[in-house]
């Protein structure tokens, strides 16, 4: 490829305020009944077919590259002295509401109940870890075709998300808060006033997502798959934030998330899972509904296959779909697309 004026990069999004782009994790899905633009990306096309995913036979390039290197940013606050801070590091009250000095900062990092923002302003420091980017479309197909190798060389979250099958309300039952940490916060970094979009209070924002009518995922490779994985630090030595260790990537926790106790009566939670849209987490992936196909010559990264997650009391297994869900109603939730309606094929060899 030939860029204009034999420049030998460009920025795929725009700068603003110093910043290229940024993902927003509690960013909503497609709302119900939504529809999509279905997206193909194509390496090593060939160009004389009327058929845009038909590929070259003998093809002297045609490799699709997925690469995107980024880092997470921290809010770095003003933090000041909870109760409990207080009378622990001061033996009384005296000190509650009032600033944390730069020397005591690590005591809020190793015991987080200590402390907590004193407002919403904050500036940013850089992570020690990467981020997600994603590939993604809602109630469409995704096609992935190249004629050479399609390799993942930073974390990549490729998916159709679909749209959400039904909406939430207050106290349901299948929308319950999230559960707080050590520092009775949702979030870990109490700064920024981020917290009260997600702790389920009047300006939240967060909620669990049943999605179905998720399109197609089409993967077709003339040469290898490979992909990108990261595993968290042992050590914190050498890190720009001492609590940033980084994430396994390929922790299902990361998007799937679960509730439900086994209990009964009035402290009894109806069991549920849903996807955390707006994680991005690194997976191929079908998170509402759909069928996989293609055709791969070596398999080297083998991502997660994963069936429409829906509300309900119980779950029963199923060779197809993974799982048949039983709604409130006593009616059967049944997951759509069905992951076991198409087959992964290996090819040559």
């Amino acid at each position: 490829m030939k860029l204009a004026g034999n420049a030998k990069s460009v920025k795929l999004r725009v700068e603003e305020a110093g910043r290229q782009g940024k993902n927003w994790g509690v960013a909503p899905m497609l709302t119900e009944g939504s529809q999509a633009w279905a997206i193909r990306l194509v390496a090593g096309a060939d160009t004389q077919a009327a058929d845009s995913s038909r590929l070259q036979v003998s093809p002297v390039t045609g490799n699709l590259r997925l690469a995107d290197s980024h880092y997470g940013m921290f809010a770095q606050g003003v933090l000041v002295w909870t109760e409990q801070g207080s009378i622990d590091n001061y033996g009384d009250t005296s000190m509650v509401g009032e600033p944390v000095s730069p020397g005591n900062l690590g005591t809020c990092t190793d015991y987080p109940g200590s402390c907590e923002s004193g407002g919403d302003a904050y500036s940013l420091v850089a992570g020690g870890s990467s981020r997600f980017s994603v590939v993604r479309t809602g109630a469409a197909d995704l096609d992935l075709l190249a004629a050479g190798n399609l390799s993942m060389e930073s974390l990549y979250g490729v998916y159709t998300a679909g749209s959400s099958s039904t909406g939430t309300s207050a106290n349901d039952p299948y929308n319950l808060p999230r559960a707080l940490g050590e520092n009775a916060k949702v979030l870990g970094n109490s700064v920024g006033g981020n917290e009260k979009l997600v702790n389920g209070g009047a300006d939240s924002v967060y909620r669990a997502w049943y999605p179905e009518a998720g399109g197609n995922l089409l993967l077709k490779v003339g040469g290898n798959l490979t992909g990108d994985i990261t595993s968290p630090s042992l050590s914190a030595s050498g890190r720009p934030v001492r609590n940033d260790l980084g994430q396994d990537s390929a922790n299902v926790g990361n998007w799937l998330w679960r509730q439900g106790n086994g209990l009964s009566g009035s402290a009894a939670q109806a069991t549920a899972w849903w996807i955390n849209f707006g994680t991005y987490a690194s997976n191929l992936a079908l998170a509402g509904g759909g069928r996989p196909d293609g055709g791969l010559h070596r398999l080297r990264y083998v991502g997660r296959w994963q069936p429409e997650c829906r509300r309900g009391r119980r779950c029963r297994d199923h060779p197809a779909i993974g799982c048949r869900l039983c709604a409130p109603g006593g009616e059967l939730a049944q997951p759509g697309g069905g992951v076991g309606g198409g087959q992964h094929r290996a090819r040559g060899g």
